[in-house]
């Protein structure tokens, strides 16, 4: 549990870390984009007006927005898959034969009345493996590198319409509108397949120990 705990403080610094990297990307799309001395002085003047101030709000909302989103809606936009987007769901199908760390006799032998074929059955019986070997530091790692690129995914996809309308709010150009969210797409795929590798890796990694322990 108080591993856990250090899990989602330590990935919460990040996610407030990263938001503000966001605001800071924002003020430098809308001042420098297109420098100029006019261009500056309109940024400043827009930084020191309430109605300047506002849109910036909106950065500090979509944290706040992201934990609102249920894991399983963060695992779809992460995974792109619709339907059982959980790499858990493919876990003794198509993970744990790729992994040759993995002996898949051993895990052959633990499940007698054979391997679990459905999705949810597969998904469910590596959650049990997992909470049996969750505290290893393999495992944990795994787990809370994919937890922490998981959320940052999430994050920078609600960052997307909101910063649309801190610019709409700016009157940025929409040149400046189509360079930032060509920015933020390139970062959310990368955070993306990040996320799978780290989550493949996690149900690698359980199997691993799993075996490993057997053998």
């Amino acid at each position: 549990m108080r591993k856990e705990k250090i899990n989602k403080d330590s990935n919460r610094k990040w996610l407030i870390f990263y938001m503000i990297l966001h605001a800071v990307l924002f003020a430098l799309f809308a001042a420098i984009v297109n420098p100029s001395f006019q261009e500056i002085n309109s940024f400043l003047s827009k930084l020191k007006s309430p109605y300047g101030i506002f849109p910036l709000l909106f950065f500090p909302l979509s944290v706040i927005f992201v934990g609102l989103i249920h894991s399983n809606r963060k695992a779809v936009l992460v995974f792109w898959r619709r339907k059982n987007p959980l790499p858990g769901c493919r876990a003794f199908s198509e993970i744990a034969p790729n992994d040759p760390r993995i002996n898949m006799d051993t895990i052959n032998e633990m499940y007698p009345e054979g391997l679990p074929e459905d999705p949810q059955d597969q998904n469910a019986a590596w959650y049990k493996l997992y909470h049996q070997h969750k505290n290893k530091p393999t495992v944990y790692d795994a787990h809370r590198f994919f937890l922490l690129t998981r959320d940052l995914a999430a994050l920078t996809f609600v960052l997307i319409p909101f910063c649309v309308v801190a610019h709409l709010f700016w009157s940025s150009s929409v040149a400046t509108i189509g360079y930032h969210l060509l920015t933020l797409v390139v970062i959310s795929t990368l955070i993306c397949l990040s996320a799978q590798n780290y989550g493949k890796r996690l149900i690698e990694n359980v199997f691993a120990e799993a075996t490993a322990e057997k053998g």
